[in-house]
C-alpha cells in the first residue's frame, strides 16, 4: 500500500514537470498545435477551447470506426487541473491521441507514433469498465480546482466523473487505474518529444 502511494505521488510530480516541459518544448521546437500558428500576421491565438470542443464533437464515423455499439467507449477525454493550468488528454479507439494545454500549445497526431498509439488504445479499451461508475451528461465543463475529470464518449452520449486529486494521491479513488492508464499515454508522448529534442 505504501509503495503504491509513493508511486502515485511520484507520477503526479513527474506529470506536473511534464506539463511545464510540454510548454517549453513546444515553444522551442515549433511542435505546438494549431493554437500557436499566427493568423495573417495577427498575434497568436490560444484556441484550447476550440480544440477541446472539436474533440467532444468527434464521431465514430469521422474516426473511420464504422458501426459502434451504443455503449462502447470510442474516445476518452481527461481534463486535469494542475493548478497553473489545465492539461487535456484526448485519446481515441483508433490510437490517435492529442494533448492540449490551456496556456497554449500542446501536441496532436500522437497516433502516428507506435508507442503513443498503443498506450492510447489501452486507455480507451480500459475505460469501458468505468461506464457504470460515471454519469451520463452531455455537458463538459472543465474540472474544479485540484480535480481530474474523465469523459467517456459513446454514441449513446458522454459519461463523466470528476475525482479530487487527493483521492488519487491516497489511493482511495476507484478511478485510479484509469488515471494511471492516462499517465502512460502522457509519458509515451513525452518520450516522443524528448526524442525530437535530441535528434
Amino acid at each position: 500500500m505504501k509503495i503504491l502511494l509513493v508511486f502515485i505521488l511520484i507520477v503526479i510530480v513527474v506529470l506536473a514537470i511534464v506539463f511545464t516541459s510540454f510548454q517549453k518544448v513546444s515553444k522551442k521546437n515549433n511542435l505546438q498545435n494549431e493554437s500557436s500558428v499566427p493568423n495573417n500576421g495577427e498575434p497568436k491565438k490560444n484556441i484550447f477551447n476550440d480544440l477541446r470542443n472539436r474533440a467532444f464533437n468527434m464521431t465514430p464515423s469521422q474516426l473511420g470506426l464504422g458501426l459502434v455499439s451504443a455503449n462502447d467507449v470510442y474516445a476518452v477525454i481527461m481534463d486535469w487541473d494542475l493548478k497553473h493550468g489545465i492539461m487535456t488528454l484526448v485519446s481515441y479507439q483508433t490510437g490517435d491521441a492529442s494533448i492540449y494545454l490551456s496556456g497554449g500549445g500542446g501536441y496532436i497526431g500522437g497516433g502516428q507514433q507506435e508507442n503513443v498509439k498503443k498506450a492510447a488504445k489501452i486507455f480507451v479499451h480500459n475505460a469501458q469498465s468505468f461506464i457504470s461508475k460515471a454519469v451520463l451528461n452531455n455537458l463538459h465543463p472543465l474540472p474544479d480546482k485540484n480535480c481530474v475529470r474523465f469523459y467517456l464518449m459513446t454514441t449513446a452520449g458522454v459519461f463523466t466523473s470528476q475525482v479530487e486529486m487527493k483521492h488519487i494521491e491516497d489511493n482511495s479513488s476507484e478511478w485510479l487505474p484509469l488515471f494511471i492508464d492516462a499517465n502512460n499515454v502522457i509519458s509515451e508522448y513525452r518520450k516522443v518529444t524528448e526524442n525530437k529534442i535530441t535528434h
